[in-house]
């Protein structure tokens, strides 16, 4: 997986007008640094940000809490992806979900999957800081006019 780590200072840290509300974003992967990447990017842009290793940790989130957008990996042990999305779907209709993979074989496309079943985004791994961050502020976007227009 392609990573960049990026110092953040600290005067970038929150980077949200005062005021603004944060977007609730789960993350769920059970790769620890990508979730620790995407912790720190959340700081740095103001958004607020959940992780949980799995989909079962993931499930237990969703149960208790409205998500504005959720950022999953489809290959996981326990719950997987797929039924995260299908049980999100269910729970909270207007979460945008991004779905990211990179593993799987060849014969089966998960990401496209995914899409089907209602992710709106998808990452296909490896994929580097400045995508993530494209993709995490087009799902933040597209929260908030969902939100807006009802």
């Amino acid at each position: 997986m392609e990573i960049e780590f990026t110092r953040i200072e600290p005067e970038e840290r929150g980077a949200s007008p005062r005021g603004a509300i944060q977007p609730r974003i789960l993350v769920v992967d059970d790769d620890e640094m990508l979730r620790k990447l995407v912790q720190r990017t959340g700081l740095r842009y103001g958004w607020n940000v959940t992780l949980a290793s799995d989909g079962l940790e993931a499930a237990r989130l969703v149960m208790d809490t409205r998500w504005d957008v959720l950022l999953t990996d489809i290959l996981m042990p326990g719950m997987d992806g797929v039924e995260l999305i299908r049980l999100v779907r269910r729970r909270g209709p207007n979460t945008v979900i991004v779905a990211t993979t990179g593993g799987g074989n060849f014969e089966v496309d998960y990401l496209h999957m995914a899409q089907l079943l209602g992710a709106r985004l998808v990452l296909r791994k490896p994929f580097g800081l400045q995508e993530l961050i494209d993709v995490m502020r087009v799902a933040i976007a597209t929260s908030i006019n969902t939100a807006a227009t009802g």
